[in-house]
């Protein structure tokens, strides 16, 4: 993406009340049967500001954002940042702008080091615009809630889910910034035409007003063949993985946590490996309920 596109597309998220950026597509860092590929953001700086923001942009060999995920790093151990957002961002008014925005938080409480946070990009070659439609809930802002949001969004007839996000904001104007975080991106896999998304807010003295979004970016039958979603329930841990069929790769994904489970149950880290075969989920402490990963598989790829 040449200089003026940068600026014209970054004049337009933040017009969207997106935080300012820096837009830098990374080099394909893998492939997968020639019709899709995952993007890596670099790395933020390794420091100890509260809120980051990182975005993968898709190239112009393969423009189009299916799904995407995120990754907190801290310096001197494993991370307590948690994940407020991770949505596609579809600028569709201008050529190569696609991508996948992450944004992350450090806890209300001391004692967190120098961290970073990491976005990934799957993305697709073109194909007709009427394949795809994105859909958005926007919930809020409110300041009367119960410390969770749970919403969804549904795809138009005919179309099914082949990548997720959701998003919260909890820095509005006209309160004290709060501590929410995701809880979960999901696809009902009885359906496949839903994505569902909740976040939790810490309880505390600065409940201030708070957003809730989800998206759902969906997609016909037609250009995507043997569409399933997999999944993975682990009754232990703060870590699981999911690892589509033999032959298939990862076109979507989700994870987390039920609304029920209360307290600080966030996500800290939601993204394909390299190969796109699996995914990972890491979260800040067990969920009462256990936690579920799950990808979106396909065998063929758009094209």
């Amino acid at each position: 993406m040449n200089s003026s596109r940068k600026a014209i597309l970054a004049a337009a998220l933040l017009a969207a009340g997106v935080p300012a950026l820096t837009l830098q597509a990374a080099p394909a860092q893998a492939a997968a049967a020639g019709g899709i590929i995952l993007v890596t953001s670099p790395l933020t700086a390794p420091n100890l500001v509260a809120r980051k923001t990182a975005v993968a942009m898709c190239p112009a060999s393969h423009p189009q954002i299916l799904s995407g995920g995120g990754r907190t790093r801290e310096i001197f151990g494993g991370s307590r940042a948690v994940l407020t957002a991770l949505w596609p961002v579809r600028a569709q008014f201008l050529p190569h702008s696609d991508g996948y925005q992450v944004e992350a938080k450090a806890p209300s409480q001391n004692g967190i080091g120098p961290w970073q946070l990491r976005a990934f990009a799957i993305c697709s070659k073109r194909y007709p615009q009427e394949h795809i439609h994105p859909a958005q809930l926007t919930q809020g802002p409110e300041s009367t809630l119960p410390p969770f949001r749970a919403g969804e969004v549904a795809c138009n007839p005919g179309k099914r889910v082949v990548g997720a996000g959701a998003r919260t904001n909890d820095d509005m104007p006209g309160g004290a910034a709060s501590h929410a975080g995701l809880q979960r991106m999901w696809t009902p896999p009885q359906s496949r035409t839903l994505v569902q998304g909740t976040t939790r807010q810490e309880a505390g003295p600065n409940a201030g007003p708070w957003m809730h979004e989800v998206w759902a970016n969906c997609v016909s039958d037609a250009p995507i063949p043997g569409l399933e979603v997999k999944q993975h329930w682990s009754p232990v841990g703060t870590q699981t993985t999911i690892t589509c069929p033999p032959g298939t790769f990862v076109h979507g994904l989700g994870g987390g946590a039920k609304f029920t489970d209360q307290g600080s149950v966030h996500i800290n880290d939601l993204y394909p490996t390299p190969d796109l075969r699996t995914v990972k989920l890491t979260m800040t402490r067990h969920p009462a309920s256990g936690m579920w990963v799950q990808a979106l598989c396909a065998k063929r790829t758009l094209r």
